[in-house]
């Protein structure tokens, strides 16, 4: 069953980038799919009290990276600046907050990070003045859970990814 579930949440991943990518937007009813396969592939995977701890760690480090952005723009602008359907859109933030269930802090960490300088190179080469975040990170969990399926790697647990960037 993760099988079929994990190729199921890599058909919904390849939409939302599809969409994302196409016009900007993406289907709401894209988002709530992959919310409920994410939720009942990860709770056959984790204990539900590691998963609110994980999950609650990882959406308390996007909460912080959506505050220094707002501070930095406000300062920036010399007035508070929501930086929502500005800077970000709010798919890009639904699809953060669904990222947050896949993860260890640390491994979400680097994968926030991996995602971001995917996407800042996308608007250094590509030159557009908007770039389809959740398409780009929709696109990197696809790669990550491909790599999970073949390789058997715990998502939640931070020992392999610490060894392969030498952090140990």
């Amino acid at each position: 069953m993760n099988f079929v579930l994990c190729l199921a949440i890599i058909v919904t991943l390849a939409f939302v980038a599809y969409q994302d990518f196409k016009s900007r937007e993406v289907w709401i009813w894209f988002f709530v799919l992959l919310l409920v396969e994410s939720i009942v592939f990860v709770a056959s995977k984790l204990h539900y009290k590691s998963l609110l701890i994980f999950s609650g760690i990882n959406i308390g480090i996007i909460a912080f990276q959506y505050l220094c952005l707002t501070l930095f723009f406000s300062l920036k602008n010399k007035k508070l600046t929501s930086i929502v359907n500005t800077y970000i859109g709010v798919g890009d933030l639904v699809f953060f907050v669904i990222t947050a269930l896949w993860f260890s802090p640390f491994n979400f960490t680097c994968f926030i990070l991996a995602s971001l300088f995917i996407g800042l190179f996308s608007f250094i080469f590509i030159k557009r003045n908007n770039i389809p975040l959740a398409g780009l990170m929709s696109l990197a969990l696809c790669f990550v859970l491909g790599f999970q399926l073949i390789t058997k790697v715990d998502l939640y647990n931070d020992y392999y990814l610490i060894d392969l960037l030498g952090l140990r």
